[in-house]
């Protein structure tokens, strides 16, 4: 009987973990007024600027990476 609330604490705590880091950063400004430690958004865990979520980062032009990243498409057509 243990065990299983034991789980659902922990399904509750994850549950509310991926809630949180879904929140748009508007709710979170909000939270932020209630008590300073709900405002920081979580990281990202790869680097400053690699998820595109922080604000405060310029960006020089935003379509850069994805003129980078796109290439054309070729079809080949197969004569049997």
């Amino acid at each position: 009987m243990a065990q299983n609330w034991i789980v659902g604490v922990l399904v509750v705590l994850a549950v509310l973990y991926s809630l949180w880091y879904l929140l748009p950063h508007v709710a979170r400004r909000y939270l932020a007024r209630l008590h300073t430690k709900l405002g920081p958004a979580p990281s990202c865990g790869s680097g400053c600027g690699s998820c595109g979520k922080c604000d405060d980062v310029p960006v020089a032009d935003p379509d850069a990476a994805l003129k980078s990243q796109q290439k054309p498409l070729t079809f080949h057509r197969h004569i049997r």
